[in-house]
């Protein structure tokens, strides 16, 4: 979740990764994505653009898969944010299949939470429902910051459901988790599915202070659109 200093990194891969004639080498596709997923958290929609269709142009020539479903979500948000729904959908079918193509434990979870999420923007609760209850029991152990995309997607879900007891069960003790080890991006979602449980169980002083505490987090590295969606 620290969006600046990724910036700064992924810009210094981006500069190393020139030719003498100026043009990028195609192993600086996925950099070229990332800052396209910054942007778009800052909801600065043409730079994420831009970048996004040039990392896209670089991955596919380059051959290196591994990035695509990662591509082909933040393109679905993209998409989304630009209200093409049906580029949107198009857009996650290619995420899936790109995920199911590099079976990654941290690409599959990630292609989950981004299906679940955009299904729910899209007033899909029973197509979200499914990835989540379809794809949960499959894993085994993991690691702890892969724990909390799984639990996150299953709050965000169960809130959906009209659930909130369940949100903010499923989330009960990963915040603090998240915080200590520092994933900034995991602690802003998880207020912020906490503050709309407790909204939905008319709890207002609990509701804001969780508010509170995801725009905290969120504020120093420039978070937009993780509010807004």
């Amino acid at each position: 979740g620290q969006l600046r200093d990724a910036q700064q990194h992924l810009e210094q891969v981006l500069a190393r990764g020139k030719t003498k004639g100026g043009t990028h080498q195609p192993f600086t596709g996925t950099a070229h994505i990332l800052l396209g997923a910054i942007f778009l958290e800052w909801n600065k929609i043409d730079e994420a653009a831009q970048y996004l269709e040039k990392g896209l142009e670089l991955i596919q020539q380059s051959g290196i898969g591994y990035s695509l479903a990662f591509a082909y979500c933040a393109k679905a948000r993209l998409l989304m944010a630009q209200d093409e729904v049906d580029g949107a959908t198009e857009a996650l079918r290619q995420a899936d299949r790109a995920a199911k193509a590099t079976p990654l434990m941290h690409i599959v979870l990630h292609n989950l939470a981004c299906q679940t999420k955009l299904a729910l923007q899209l007033g899909d609760v029973d197509g979200a429902s499914r990835w989540v209850e379809g794809n949960l029991e499959n894993f085994g152990n993991l690691p702890p910051y892969l724990i909390e995309v799984k639990q996150i997607s299953a709050a965000q879900v169960a809130l959906a459901r009209r659930d909130p007891v369940k949100a903010l069960e499923t989330l009960k003790g990963i915040s603090a988790h998240a915080e200590a080890a520092g994933r900034m991006a995991h602690v802003i979602e998880i207020y912020l599915v906490k503050a709309l449980a407790y909204q939905k169980q008319g709890d207002p002083l609990r509701a804001i202070n969780s508010l509170k505490q995801s725009i905290s987090a969120a504020a120093s590295n420039g978070y937009v659109s993780v509010f807004l969606e």
